[in-house]
């Protein structure tokens, strides 16, 4: 395998070998151990190719290393390759996750401290103070500050890993989420439709009597549906009214002498009806509740009692209606004593 980049250089550095994957592997097992028992996860995919992705730029700096500098096998795999595979240099390997993270096309073997180090340690290219050297209060201010501008880049790199890593432990915690939301949704859309293919029936506004055949069929179904063949069944009308710009006149005409039929028919039977509570004119909520009231006892119906739907709170701060919407339970001229 081959990391592919933009950059001939980066892509012959990111060829994955049988070397470079053990060495991955050690570093990911040294990462986990390191770790304290309760805070062990099991490394993700993005873990695995992003030392992977650093062991094989590792072994091409080791190949680059030797061709430049006659240092012995022995010597990079204990200075070199074994402190990244045993976390045991966390600027070195600061340093090398930055490094392949960035992937700078003018990248050299010297970016890298301990690569640079050994180079001048073993090229012997590094100056030798004289023993005569005096140390001044500028020289030795010089120093701090260059000592604190390194620990400001170590930290720089350490918040550039640090926030690396907790994007990705947020991009996987949401994928987590939104694949528990949609299989949430799925779920519930199957129940609400098995529900709604056994327990409702819709029916087309069209002429009232034929309306009516069809629910003398639903209520036949039900009643074979019923464990005691001697149940009846008990027929709830309900009339939502509250919005009466909703509900065109033919229909709400409709619907109450759908509702009339239906209560007739048995004195068991009763409806529900929810008054207008919206009205675009002023007056007008008035209006269609007394419309709606003479229409309904225009057809021998008994609206004497009230009910009132109430909710508990409001979706949104600039919704002005009302948490209470009332209404009347509509009855049979012959009402049974008992049925309350």
């Amino acid at each position: 395998h081959v990391f592919r980049t933009t950059s001939k250089e980066w892509t012959a550095r990111g060829k994955v070998t049988a070397q470079s994957m053990g060495a991955a592997c050690a570093h990911v097992i040294s990462s986990f151990l390191r770790k304290h028992k309760n805070v062990r996860v099991k490394p993700d995919r993005a873990q695995w190719e992003e030392a992977s992705h650093a062991a094989a730029v590792l072994m091409s700096l080791a190949t680059d290393l030797k061709a430049m500098c006659p240092i012995a096998d022995y010597v990079i795999e204990s200075e070199l390759i074994q402190p990244w595979c045993q976390n045991n240099s966390p600027e070195f390997v600061m340093e090398l996750s930055e490094a392949v993270r960035e992937k700078k096309p003018k990248f050299k073997l010297t970016d890298i401290r301990l690569i640079s180090s050994m180079i001048d340690q073993h090229t012997k290219a590094t100056p030798i103070a004289s023993p005569a050297t005096v140390l001044t209060s500028e020289t030795i201010e010089e120093n701090r500050i260059d000592l604190a501008m390194r620990q400001i880049e170590y930290d720089i790199r350490a918040v550039k890993v640090w926030m690396g890593k907790m994007k990705r432990i947020e991009n996987h915690a949401f994928s987590l989420r939104l694949e528990a939301r949609q299989k949430a949704a799925i779920a519930n859309k199957r129940t609400a439709t098995d529900f709604m293919s056994s327990h409702l029936t819709f029916l087309p506004m069209q002429r009232c009597d034929q309306v009516l055949r069809e629910i003398s069929v639903a209520q036949r179904a039900l009643e074979s549906k019923a464990d005691d063949r001697n149940t009846q069944v008990v027929t709830v009308v309900l009339l939502n009214w509250s919005a009466p710009s909703t509900v065109s006149s033919n229909g709400t005409q409709l619907q109450g002498e759908l509702a009339s039929c239906l209560i007739h028919q048995s004195q068991q039977n009763v409806g529900l009806l929810l008054s207008p509570m919206f009205a675009y004119k002023r007056c007008g909520i008035w209006r269609a509740e007394m419309a709606s009231l003479n229409m309904l006892v225009d057809k021998s119906l008994v609206l004497d009692k009230s009910w009132s739907l109430i909710f508990a709170d409001r979706r949104h701060k600039r919704d002005c209606r009302s948490l209470q919407y009332k209404g009347r339970i509509i009855e049979g001229p012959i009402a049974p004593a008992q049925c309350w």
